[in-house]
């Protein structure tokens, strides 16, 4: 699933996909671009950390290379529906209504 951009007063989050699951073409994973954000990943315990240096990142570094992607399920057009901006942690119904098959535990 992809989370929707957020723009508020102090935050602002690109639109990524988020990397509870993720697989990357064979074109992507050669890439220059795709190798030098490999290297550069340091290891965090904080999953925060994870999340704001690298899953926020890496699908606007990948777009603005020339490589597009795709989800299982596109929220954005679902969010004027609901309040919260992440599916998976707040919607895991809307999840499974749109047979994703994937559902994170910490959901739970």
């Amino acid at each position: 699933t992809n989370h929707q951009e957020v723009k508020q007063r102090n935050l602002f989050i690109n639109e990524h996909l988020q990397s509870y699951f993720i697989s990357f073409k064979k074109r992507l994973v050669q890439s220059t671009v795709f190798q030098n954000f490999w290297q550069s990943i340091e290891n965090y315990i904080d999953v925060q950390k994870v999340i704001d240096n690298y899953e926020t990142q890496y699908t606007k570094k990948f777009v603005d290379a020339g490589f597009k992607y795709q989800t299982i399920l596109d929220t954005v057009p679902l969010k004027d529906d609901f309040f919260h901006s992440n599916f998976t942690i707040h919607y895991p119904h809307v999840l499974l209504e749109n047979h994703v098959p994937f559902i994170k535990i910490k959901t739970f």
